[in-house]
Order: C-alpha cells, then sequence, then structure tokens
C-alpha cells in the first residue's frame, strides 16, 4: 500500500470496543484533547510517520469522541471500554480491515499499541500523545464533534437493529413526524413508516459506514444543525458493495437532539459491487 494512503486510514479511523463490565475498576479520566504521533510499523521493515490527534469526551465511565490525524481531520469512535488507566477500540483502517489498540494513561501521556491491517499489509502502529495545550485544542469545532457523535449513535443502532434493543434506541432518534427521501424508495412519512422500513429492509441484512473525511455540520439557528456526507452499504464484514450521499436535518430540543428530515440520494455502485440501498 502506498504510504500516502496512511493519512487517509488515520483520518477515517472509527470503533470502539463494547463497555466494560460493572465490576470493573473505574475508568482513569480520558477526557481532553490528546496530540502525538502514530509510528507504523510494516511487517517488510518500512516505518511510516504521522501526526495524531484524539479528542475524547467521558461521562462517568462512558468515553467517546473523534480521532484522526489532525484536529480538522476526525473520524468517530463508539463502543468504548475503559477501565482503571486502560482505554481499548477497534478502528476501521481501510475498507473491511481493523485495528486493534490498547492504551494506557499515565499522567498526561496516553499511549499504546495497535496490530491489525491497512490494506493489504498486516502492522503494528505504535501511539503517543499528551494532552494538547488549549491553543491547540480550540482547533475543533463543538458543533461538528457534537454532530458527529450522534451520527455515530444514530448508526451503531442501525448496524445492530436486528436486536430489538438496538431498533429501539434507533428509533428515539428520529422525531415522530420525520420526513425521508430516498431518490430510489420515494418518500417515507413519519418515524413508524421510516423504523419499519429499517426492520424490513436492513437488520440482519447490511450495515453502513460513513466515510468520515466528508462529513460536515452546519448550524441551523433557533433549531439545530444539518449534517452531510458520503456513507457506503456493506453486505458483508468486508464487502461494501453501494455507496451514497445524505443530508440529514436534526432539532435540539434542550439536550434531546431528533432527525426530522433526511435526504438519501446519489446512489451508485462502488467500483466492484453493485448499488447500496439504505431503505
Amino acid at each position: 500500500m502506498k504510504l500516502s494512503a496512511i493519512g487517509f486510514f488515520l483520518c477515517c479511523l472509527v470503533g470502539f470496543w463494547a463497555p466494560a463490565a460493572a465490576a470493573a475498576p473505574a475508568p482513569a479520566d480520558f477526557a481532553g484533547n490528546w496530540s502525538g504521533s502514530f509510528e507504523i510499523h510494516f511487517a517488510d521493515g518500512r516505518i511510516a510517520n504521522e501526526t495524531a490527534w484524539l479528542a475524547l469526551q467521558q461521562v462517568g465511565s462512558t468515553v467517546s469522541g473523534t480521532v484522526g490525524p489532525k484536529a480538522e481531520q476526525q473520524g468517530p469512535i463508539r463502543e468504548v471500554s475503559a477501565r482503571g488507566s486502560e482505554l481499548t477500540f477497534v478502528a476501521d483502517s481501510t475498507q473491511g480491515k481493523m485495528l486493534k489498540f490498547v492504551l494506557k494513561r499515565e499522567g498526561e501521556s496516553l499511549s499504546g499499541e495497535a496490530t491489525g491491517d491497512i490494506g493489504d499489509d498486516h502492522v503494528r502502529v505504535v501511539l503517543k500523545t499528551k494532552r494538547a495545550d488549549g491553543a491547540a485544542a480550540q482547533a475543533r469545532d463543538p458543533l461538528y464533534e457534537k454532530m458527529l457523535a450522534l451520527d455515530t449513535g444514530l448508526f451503531e443502532s442501525f448496524n445492530q437493529c436486528a436486536d430489538p434493543a438496538q431498533l429501539a434506541k434507533h428509533a428515539a432518534m428520529f422525531a415522530k413526524d420525520v420526513e425521508f427521501y430516498h431518490d430510489l424508495g420515494g418518500v417515507e412519512w413519519g418515524a413508524d413508516a421510516v423504523i419499519d422500513s429499517t426492520r424490513k429492509n436492513v437488520c440482519g441484512k447490511f450495515h453502513r459506514e460513513l466515510d468520515a473525511a466528508t462529513f460536515r455540520a452546519y448550524p441551523i439557528p433557533g433549531f439545530g444543525a444539518m449534517t452531510t456526507g458520503t456513507h457506503r452499504f456493506c453486505h458483508t464484514p468486508t464487502t461494501c458493495e453501494g455507496v451514497g450521499e445524505f443530508t440529514m436535518v436534526w432539532k435540539q430540543t434542550g439536550e434531546t437532539w431528533q432527525v426530522t428530515r433526511v435526504l438519501s440520494f446519489a446512489h451508485r455502485a462502488t467500483a466492484d459491487g453493485e448499488q447500496g440501498r439504505a431503505h
């Protein structure tokens, strides 16, 4: 794999393992911005060096956030496991490939290693970061960070919707009067119709992956925000046949955010796959 692809991989990192059991030790404080380096060791002896940036939030034992090479190039994280000073997560690298990280906090450092694959290469990645200073932390856009976390939550439950509890969690993120516009399937009116379509056409059949480098968030003053981006639809863990564009309108009511409008369009086949359809 060409080293120029490394930067793309780093801005698309996603995925954290499931929460730790109740008996696990209380997690350390991982919240904040962490800046440092990725040192990528290839099986043939090559070493590639990239910058690293993690933006983590924490409420009690729940950790969330984003990760990538720079503050302005981030991908979402999910399914956190935080136990004591240890933080573990899975990150998608290139399509169908992933890395497994084990990090440890020591003082103001958060460091560790990952093993897995980037493209056709098996790699070991060494991550070394320290808390970023105040000036660097300001580079993060709070709205972008918030909306990326919401998108992650929405589609984490979407991807697990064969589980009734996850489908209910997914449904709760839509306003009752949501409108869903699809360039292949037409219009669906109301959350009940949208969720029924998801249950019939999605659950247990395929999952959605966000192209994190395309994700954008824009404020809607007095209402909420809208998000745009590109996503892929994958029928197996390693095969994503379809790709499309999306726009979502989110309404904020107090601390609650819900989707009120969805536009899903420009559906097309990937280079090696057939056309994907979310609903």
